[in-house]
């Protein structure tokens, strides 16, 4: 299904890398808040998240962790745009407004998608270490 983002129209796919905006009233410890990159978990392919409103992401960052956590995942810098790569920080999942998608950026490799269910089993308690 198709629907207006504030950049272009897409299909929104799980694994999709996108800027978007995320907003809470307030800061709350290590919440990732304002506009940046997100993960897309949960793909549209399915008809009832394709007529949902929502979506359920979790958040990228370059910086580099005090910690490193087993829900980390290290992205190089070849399937991503940063010379560094970039952290997944799956423990963080969020559930935001489709619109606050602002642009599609590019799609993470099968293989890091892997990494990524692993994370969120471990995250959400699914599975242990």
């Amino acid at each position: 299904m198709k629907y207006q983002t504030k950049a272009c129209m897409s299909t929104i796919q799980r694994g999709d890398v996108y800027l978007a905006h995320i907003s809470f009233p307030v800061d709350l410890g290590t919440s990732k808040t304002h506009v940046r990159y997100v993960v897309i978990l949960q793909s549209e392919e399915h008809p009832i998240f394709r007529k949902s409103p929502t979506i359920v992401v979790v958040p990228l960052t370059t910086q580099k962790p005090h910690v490193e956590y087993p829900t980390d995942i290290y992205v190089p810098p070849q399937e991503c745009e940063y010379s560094t790569g970039v952290r997944i920080t799956s423990n963080q999942l969020y559930t935001i407004d489709k619109t606050h998608l602002i642009k599609y950026k590019y799609t993470l490799s099968q293989s890091t998608i892997a990494k990524l269910d692993y994370a969120i089993a471990l995250a959400t308690g699914l599975i242990e270490a």
